[in-house]
């Protein structure tokens, strides 16, 4: 399953007997690994605020676009709650 949001795509994957979130932040959103890492947390804990798991048996793919170095975190979390949401509450 894929979802497109505004600066946040999701991919879902059957996975047997897995269940994890993985964070896509390549260099094509910024040279800087500061910045992706910063993204990556922001990230994680969007999700650990939201209260958000993994369905049994799938593995998560969270990609964002570059213009999430615009965003603040209040902004990400929506975002994540949005997609989140059109999935059905879980991932």
């Amino acid at each position: 399953m894929f979802i497109r949001g505004e600066f946040i795509s999701l991919r879902t994957i059957a996975a047997k007997g897995r269940e994890k979130f993985h964070f896509v932040v390549g260099q094509k959103i910024s040279k800087k690994a500061t910045e992706r890492n910063r993204i990556k947390r922001q990230l994680r804990a969007a999700i650990l605020k939201l209260g958000v798991a993994p369905k049994a048996g799938t593995e998560t793919f969270i990609m964002p676009t570059s213009e999430i170095l615009s965003k603040d975190f209040k902004q990400i979390t929506a975002e994540l709650a949005k997609i989140f949401s059109a999935l059905g509450g879980s991932a």
